[in-house]
Order: structure tokens, then sequence, then C-alpha cells
């Protein structure tokens, strides 16, 4: 009797050690599958819709921002896009069945709808859930186009971005940038990137120092130009 429990103690020991293992080795590829997945590039759009409550005589709107989305199909035409469970907005969905999909241009950190590079009007066409996701699939039933070029808004290394900005930063930093590019959008542009990178304290010595250096290299320019107030106008306000 001795023997058998020392043999079941030996077993339970080693399926726990196995379990162990099993759970570090499920840890570590989950980690790594969260930092290769923040390497690839994602489309950023805001899902909203509205609930009609009936008894206060009112809409309440709600709204979330989603890198998630993609096309699944032209015909019909359906999209999908994940929200984390648990979520309120899941609930949401699940009574309202209606959604739009706004398609965020890169000026576009926060939900601003309006300038949006394209919106679709979706009806509920099915959900699933998959891991600690709920994965909802809309039929688009109505789409508005942007025709004026908006860049596209993607989120990257955990950061908003749009396309081009490393481009753009090095060319700055670097002062290759052409200095007829160096407009009122491009200041705000620098000081956004420098923003979406380290936060507004980490990205302040970033953007006094770059635009001093800049200008430095450009100082038989500056001073005939009125974009020298607005490098001022920055570095003050920070």
């Amino acid at each position: 009797m001795h023997v058998y429990k020392r043999c079941v103690i030996a077993r339970e020991s080693d399926a726990a050690k196995v379990k162990d293992k099993n759970d570090i080795e499920e840890s570590n590829l989950k980690n790594k599958f969260k930092h290769l997945m923040r390497k690839v590039p994602q489309t950023v759009v805001v899902v909203t819709t509205a609930e009609y409550d009936i008894l206060h005589n009112m809409w309440h709107k709600r709204g979330m921002t989603c890198t998630s989305f993609t096309s699944v199909s032209f015909t019909p035409p359906i999209i999908s896009f994940c929200i984390k469970n648990p979520s309120q907005m899941h609930e949401i969905l699940l009574r309202t069945q209606h959604f739009a999909v706004h398609v965020l241009g890169k000026n576009q950190g926060t939900p601003l709808i309006h300038g949006c590079s394209a919106l679709m009007q979706c009806k509920a066409h099915s959900v699933n859930m998959v891991g600690d996701h709920h994965v909802w699939y809309g039929r688009v039933i109505d789409a508005d186009i942007n025709e004026e070029p908006v860049d596209p808004l993607l989120y990257f290394v955990r950061s908003f971005r749009s396309v081009g900005d490393e481009i753009f930063i090095q060319a700055f930093e670097d002062a290759t940038l052409p200095y007829e590019d160096w407009t009122h959008k491009a200041h705000l542009r620098m000081a956004w990137t420098y923003i979406t990178e380290h936060g507004k304290e980490g990205a302040t010595p970033h953007i006094k120092e770059g635009i001093k250096r800049f200008n430095e290299q450009n100082k038989d320019k500056v001073c005939k130009t009125r974009f020298e107030a607005t490098s001022k106008l920055i570095i003050d306000k920070l």
C-alpha cells in the first residue's frame, strides 16, 4: 500500500511539473506573440453605436477605438473587428445590432469623427467568441469615402503613427528635410510624433533641441520666414 501511494504521489508530482512547464511555455509564447503583433502596423478605426432609452427619452451613444479591423468578404460586403471580453460595448452591440465604422486619418488620435478617411454603416451579421475576444462581423449597408487625400492613422509598436513618420523625423533630426517643407503642419507633425512616442515630458527635450538644431542649420532662412514664430510658440508652450 505504501509503495502504491508513493507511486501515485510521484506520478502526481511529475504531472504537476509537466503542467508548470507547459504553463511557462504558454506564457512565454503569449508574451512573444504580443511583442510580435506590436511590429505589425494596424489600421485604426472607431466603432460607434447608439441605443435609445425609451424611459428617459434620450440616446446613449458609445464608441471604441479598434485596431483589429479587417475586411472579410466583398460579396456581400462584410467586415470584422474584435472586442476584448468582457466589454460594455459588446453588450450594447448585442442589443442595437447596428454600428458605424470610422476609418481615421493621421490627425485623428482621438475619436474625432469629422474628417474621416471613410465611414461604413453596418448591420450586425454574426458574433463569435474566440479566445479572450468577441469577433464581430458586420454587413456593410452604406459607405462614404473622403475623396481628399488623407494619410491613414496606424497603430504600431504601442503608439499611433502615420505613414512615413519615421522617414520624416529622421530627415528632421538630420536637418536634411527641405526647408520649404518645414511648414506649420510639419511643426505639428513633428511635435505629435514625438509626443505619441515618448509622452509629453519625454518628448519636450526632443522637440526643443530638434527645432533649435534644424533652425540653426537653416538660420539664413529662418529670419526671413514666419515659421520662426511657430517654432518659438511650440517651445514656449512645452
